[in-house]
C-alpha cells in the first residue's frame, strides 16, 4: 500500500547515510482507504517522522455516499491511530494550513508547531 512507502520515507537514516535532510510525503485516501490502513497509520505515528522529515495524511470522506458505495467519515480511525486532525472549513482554510505545514517542513519544525 503506499502509505507503507509514506512510512518509508522517514526511515532513511535506519540504512545508512541519508542523500538528503530529509523527505515531506503526502498520502491521500478516500474512506475505504482509510479504514485498510489502520495497521501503518498507528505503526507511523509510533514511529514518528525523520528530524526533518514530517509526512501529511488527507483523508476524501464521502459522508453523503455520493461517489461512494457506503458513507464514510475518518475522524474515527485517525483518532484511534492518535493521529492529530485538522478541521479547514473553507477553501482558504486549506491553502493556510497547507502552506503552513509546508513552511514549517522548510524551517526544519515539526508540522504545525
Amino acid at each position: 500500500m503506499a502509505v507503507t512507502a509514506v512510512w518509508g520515507t522517514q526511515t532513511v537514516e535506519l540504512v545508512g547515510p541519508a542523500k538528503y535532510d530529509g523527505v515531506f510525503a503526502m498520502w491521500y485516501g478516500k474512506g475505504p482507504g482509510v479504514d485498510r490502513c489502520g495497521d501503518v497509520f498507528k505503526h507511523l505515528n509510533d514511529a514518528g517522522t525523520a528530524k526533518h522529515g514530517g509526512v501529511l495524511l488527507v483523508a476524501g470522506d464521502d459522508h453523503g455516499a455520493y461517489s461512494s458505495t457506503l458513507p464514510h467519515q475518518s475522524d474515527h480511525v485517525f483518532s484511534a491511530c492518535m493521529i492529530p486532525l485538522l478541521y479547514p472549513c473553507n477553501v482558504q482554510e486549506y491553502l493556510d494550513l497547507g502552506l503552513h505545514d509546508s513552511d514549517n517542513h522548510i524551517a526544519g519544525l515539526p508540522p504545525f508547531d
